[in-house]
């Protein structure tokens, strides 16, 4: 049914611009109304999409503005991985604040406690922000619990779509979206480890 909205808007849209075409007397005044007709609907997906450019250019990817040494562990992306690849000693997260858990080295075995009071003195975050209803930005960043600084982040940039995209993705199943991003970012959980394992180092 939403294919169906979208190709009759379409269709609804062609017929418009062809009837004004032929209602328009001079060739110049059919001219400017062709280009009106084109870039209606196409100028701010394209121009959001060089912004988009620009904004990953300098804001996105990975930043890092201070190194930690000799980490043991650190929370809030508790995956074992972390400690069989990368030599963490521990890992620990916290759904609710009070409701945390950890993995923990214990000789040659990993093992797993619920309830824990965390230890870590670093902490991995996650922040989302929608700009203007058009930009938006997922940004991941590690945070020194008592000192409250940011060691580094990972920002990923996204762009939700000109008028047009948007008003048509409102007749999908799925409803709008991001229609760009950084071309230059990896999958999030690379994205993730790599910000852990070059900023933390064991």
């Amino acid at each position: 049914m939403g294919g169906l909205g979208i190709l009759l808007i379409i269709v609804f849209y062609i017929a418009l611009t062809v009837f004004l075409l032929i209602k328009a007397k001079s060739m110049m005044a059919k001219l400017v109304m062709l280009i009106i007709a084109i870039l209606l609907p196409t100028a701010d997906a394209v121009y959001g999409r060089y912004k988009l450019k620009q904004m990953c250019e300098s804001e996105g990817g990975l930043k890092i503005y201070h190194v930690a040494n000799n980490v043991k562990g650190f929370m809030g992306y508790a995956h074992v991985d972390m400690i069989k690849r990368y030599g963490y000693d521990y890992v620990e997260e916290c759904h609710y604040k009070s409701i945390c858990y950890g993995y923990y080295k214990d000789g040659g075995e990993i093992i797993r406690k619920d309830d824990i009071s965390p230890k870590s003195k670093y902490l991995i975050k996650k922040e989302f922000e929608l700009k203007n209803g058009k930009y938006g930005y997922q940004k991941y960043l590690i945070e020194d619990i008592k000192l409250q600084n940011i060691l580094a982040t990972d920002t990923q940039l996204v762009f939700m779509g000109g008028w047009a995209e948007q008003f048509l993705g409102k007749f999908t199943g799925a409803g709008g979206g991001n229609v760009a991003w950084c071309e230059s970012s990896p999958d999030v959980l690379v994205r993730i480890e790599n910000l852990i394992s070059k900023t933390l180092l064991p």
